[in-house]
């Protein structure tokens, strides 16, 4: 009879408790892995500019010389 008491749908409160937190954790995974990718593709596009700056400054013929 104590079984009885102490489970809910086949589940003991501690595996309740468990299941919540796993849910919590998967919510804050995703949330940080769409962060993520978003940073990135932000850092990835600065990058592009970057790289492409020193090619628009020679095309308009703004280079410095070297010295």
């Amino acid at each position: 009879m104590h079984q009885y008491y102490h489970t809910v749908f086949g589940f003991c409160l501690w595996d309740l408790l468990a299941l919540i937190v796993l849910a919590a954790m998967v919510v804050v995974l995703v949330g940080h892995v769409l962060r993520q990718r978003r940073r990135q593709k932000r850092l990835e596009k600065e990058l592009a500019e970057v790289q492409d700056a020193p090619d628009a400054a020679r095309a308009s013929g703004r280079e410095e010389a070297p010295e």
